[in-house]
């Protein structure tokens, strides 16, 4: 019985401002949780088709699949990496690649294009993996690695040894290689 009498206390513009306040808390929330970046995108198949429309954008790139639509109000389908070659958002600068990487077609970003190319896959166990691609080296993944002995912790920078050999044709690059960081920033500056 109380609730009844609670609600006819109520008066009717109170009611009215109850229900706006609700239905505009519920058009928010879920325009928050439905409303997706697509971003025009140009797809490269492997079978050589190009394919316009749009894809969901990420800062991170997936190394396995994209959301895309032919357009924007169509369902969204899975493309894989292994029926794309690569693909580009057309107003973002941001180019992907299909690049076989652990026995398995991934996407990774293409940082830097060039005579050589600087490429990054974002794996989620291992974080950020740097890559060269060049007609002279092929694909090679730049690393680092930490080893010890009896004595003393090493740390063998396999890439600068990469880079070196890709960039041996070029004396500008030679004083900046040695003093190379494995980040996007100091990689980027020699590429």
């Amino acid at each position: 019985m109380k609730k009844i009498l609670l609600i006819r206390n109520i008066n009717l513009p109170t009611m009215n401002k109850i229900f706006l306040t609700t239905l505009l808390l519920m058009l928010t929330v879920s325009s928050e949780i439905f409303s997706q970046d697509y971003n025009a995108v140009q797809v490269l198949m492997r079978d050589g088709t190009r394919r316009n429309g749009f894809a969901l954008y990420s800062d991170e790139v997936n190394p396995f699949f994209i959301m895309f639509k032919e357009t924007i109000n169509e369902n969204e389908i899975k493309l894989t990496s292994n029926q794309i070659a690569q693909y580009s958002f057309n107003n973002l600068n941001r180019g992907v690649h299909a690049e076989s990487i652990d026995g398995k077609e991934q996407f990774v970003e293409l940082l830097v294009k060039g005579k050589s190319n600087l490429l990054l896959l974002k794996d989620r166990n291992t974080g950020y993996r740097f890559f060269l691609k060049s007609e002279k080296s092929g694909l090679k993944e730049l690393t680092k690695v930490a080893t010890k002995n009896s004595t003393k912790k090493f740390v063998l920078k396999k890439y600068i040894g990469i880079l070196s050999i890709d960039f041996n044709d070029c004396p500008e690059a030679k004083s900046l290689i040695v003093k190379t960081q494995l980040t996007i920033s100091s990689l980027s500056k020699i590429f």
